[in-house]
C-alpha cells in the first residue's frame, strides 16, 4: 500500500526517512517532519525522487542541516510546489544551488524562526549558472537574524515578472534583494519594516525609487 501524504511527529530517534522504508514514498504528494530531535536530513541518497510529491512542511527539528543529504536527483522533488521549514536552528542554508536549479515548480518558499540562516540559496563553485527557483512566486523571510543574503551571486536571482510577494520580517541584516529591473507590468509586492526597506542596497544602475510603488510596509 502506497500513501499519498506522511507524517512524523515527535520522533525520538530518527535521523531521516530512509528507515520508513523509501520505496514506498514515491507516491506521496505531501510530508510533514516535525519535533524530531535528531533528525540531520530529511531524504538521502539518489535512489529516491519523490517524483510527485508537491508539499513539504519541516518545523522544529533542532539539529536539521539540510533538505538532501548528497546530491539530489536530477529529477528528485521535480514538482515540489511549497517548502517550508520553521525553527531549525542548525540550517545554515535553505538550499544548496544545485537542489535550487532542480525544484523548477516551487511556486511558494517559507523560511521562518531558523536562527542561524546566513543564506537563502548557498552558494556552491562547481555548480553551473542555471535558472534557480524559476515559478517562485511567494518568497517569506521571517525571524532570520543571520541571514545576511538571499543568494550570493551578481546576478538576479530572480525576475519581478514571476514573483508576487517578497515578505521580510525581523531580517536586519538582509541587506540586498536579488531583484531584476521592474517594469510596468511587474505585480510584485514587497513587505516589510519602514526601517529595513530604507537600509536596503542597490545594484549599479538599479535604485529604490523604481521599486518604491511596489513596497507596503508592515507597519
Amino acid at each position: 500500500m502506497h500513501a499519498n501524504a506522511f507524517e512524523l511527529l515527535d520522533y525520538a530517534v530518527a535521523r531521516d526517512l530512509s528507515q520508513f522504508g523509501m520505496e514506498n514514498m514515491n507516491g506521496l504528494k505531501s510530508c510533514r517532519v516535525q519535533s524530531c530531535q535528531e533528525i540531520k536530513y530529511i531524504f538521502v541518497g539518489e535512489s529516491n525522487k519523490l517524483p510527485i510529491l508537491e508539499v513539504l512542511h519541516v518545523i522544529g527539528l533542532p539539529k536539521l542541516q539540510g533538505i538532501w543529504r548528497g546530491p539530489m536527483p536530477h529529477d528528485g522533488l521535480s514538482r515540489l510546489k511549497l517548502l517550508n521549514l520553521r525553527r531549525c536552528p542548525s540550517l545554515m542554508m535553505a538550499l544548496t544551488c544545485s537542489a535550487a536549479q532542480l525544484l523548477r515548480e516551487l511556486e511558494e518558499l517559507r523560511v521562518k524562526n531558523c536562527l542561524n540562516i546566513t543564506e537563502i540559496v548557498g552558494h556552491e563553485e562547481t555548480v553551473k549558472k542555471g535558472k534557480i527557483l524559476p515559478k517562485l512566486k511567494i518568497l517569506v523571510l521571517v525571524d532570520l537574524p543571520m541571514l545576511a543574503c538571499i543568494y550570493k551571486e551578481e546576478s538576479p536571482l530572480f525576475t519581478c515578472s514571476a514573483l508576487e510577494m517578497i515578505q521580510v520580517s525581523n531580517c536586519s541584516l538582509l541587506r540586498k534583494l536579488p531583484l531584476g529591473q521592474p517594469n510596468r507590468d511587474t505585480q510584485t509586492t514587497i513587505r516589510g519594516e519602514k526601517g529595513w526597506w530604507d537600509a536596503l542596497e542597490w545594484e549599479d544602475g538599479i535604485h529604490q525609487e523604481k521599486f518604491q510603488h511596489l513596497y507596503k510596509s508592515e507597519e
